[in-house]
């Protein structure tokens, strides 16, 4: 019974964070400047029209880049970080450790649960985080590149889808991050991830507000 309860918390808050990541993606289709993802999306396109269309200025775009770069970097290393982190608190370096041993009781076989959520959280934000850095990086070369005559609007076009995917993956991998606070919460007791996931959700609304003028 304890079981199914634990499952059922956490089949709820991750529930909670899917349907709150679901509305905000609605809100953004609907109105892409009441939420910060698809504004940053549409700046990001908007300084792309700039800077082609404006040569002389490929310092500045590197500059540009490479502080995105170094932000995608400082990500993904956190994460990977974090990561090891799990994995030691999960003992699995630990021979004598029966975490991950079969015959395991049911407390341990959800432990083991909760920390594989954690252990995967962190690794798919090292994932986004590095796959970021390289869609900023292929952004350089686009727009630093010389094109044929007539080419100047597929280049922009390539430019822009890259630089917002790399973007994309930035926001993800740092969100992705940030869910790892309900996960840590339900190690110490499973009854506090949905409060958990409620209080990541409402600090993740503020973010993803525009600021007001």
């Amino acid at each position: 019974m304890v079981l199914l309860e634990e499952i059922i918390t956490i089949a709820i808050s991750i529930g909670i964070f899917l349907a709150y990541e679901w509305r905000l993606r609605k809100l953004g289709a609907a109105s892409p400047m009441r939420v910060t993802r698809s504004a940053h999306a549409t700046i990001r396109t908007q300084w792309v029209a700039t800077i082609l269309s404006r040569p002389g200025l490929e310092i500045l775009v590197i500059q540009t880049l490479r502080n995105s770069i170094m932000a995608a970097s400082f990500m993904a290393s956190t994460a990977i970080l974090a990561l090891i982190g799990a994995l030691n608190l999960s003992g699995l370096s630990n021979s004598s450790n029966s975490l991950w041993h079969a015959g395991t009781s049911i407390a341990q076989i959800m432990q083991e649960i909760k920390l594989l959520l954690l252990i995967g959280t962190f690794f798919a934000s090292f994932m986004y985080s590095s796959m970021s850095v390289r869609f900023f990086n292929h952004t350089g070369y686009i727009i630093t590149s010389r094109v044929a005559s007539g080419e100047e609007a597929q280049r922009q076009s390539l430019a822009t889808a890259y630089l917002n995917r790399a973007g994309y993956h930035y926001s993800q991998g740092l969100r992705t991050f940030f869910a790892c606070i309900p996960l840590l919460a339900a190690i110490f007791n499973t009854y506090l991830m949905v409060p958990a996931t409620l209080l990541l959700v409402w600090s993740l609304y503020q973010f993803d507000q525009l600021p007001e003028k």
